[in-house]
């Protein structure tokens, strides 16, 4: 009896313990979404999803680990958007403090930093039908 009593208060006491490790969920959304509501809209879009997921800086760290978490939005784009008028879109739009990095793979990706956070335009899916496209945030500045 006695070690079950004490196996109980250690796996209580464990739980008590990983329940405040890591980045909190519904707080990171808040202040990721505070960002992305910031953003330019880029006319004629159309809110689609939003969706949060949690990431781990470490590659091979723990499974139940979590930095922080990204906060998407995806949009449907108006026929006939390209990648390069996404891009040029944000780039010229967002307000002093953000510096901002075009990828070229083979289609412009955006990545953006400031103080408050990054942000990421991806463009991947502007020739899938409907079009679409991503934009993220992370208050957190970003995995890795």
């Amino acid at each position: 009896m006695r070690a079950r009593t004490w196996i109980v208060a250690v796996t209580a006491g464990l739980a008590a313990g990983l329940a405040g490790c890591g980045a909190d969920l519904e707080q990171d959304e808040r202040q990721n979404l505070s960002i992305l509501r910031e953003l330019p809209a880029y006319p004629g879009a159309r809110e689609v999803e939003v969706t949060t997921s949690a990431y781990s800086g470490e590659e091979n760290g723990p499974l139940d680990a979590t930095d922080g978490h990204l906060t998407l939005i995806t949009y449907q784009a108006p026929a006939g958007t390209t990648a390069p008028e996404l891009v040029r879109f944000f780039t010229s739009r967002l307000g002093a403090g953000w510096s901002c990095d075009v990828e070229r793979v083979p289609d412009p990706q955006l990545g953006c930093t400031s103080r408050d956070g990054s942000i990421s335009v991806s463009p991947d899916n502007l020739l899938a039908e409907p079009p679409r496209f991503e934009v993220g945030a992370d208050h957190r500045g970003g995995p890795g």
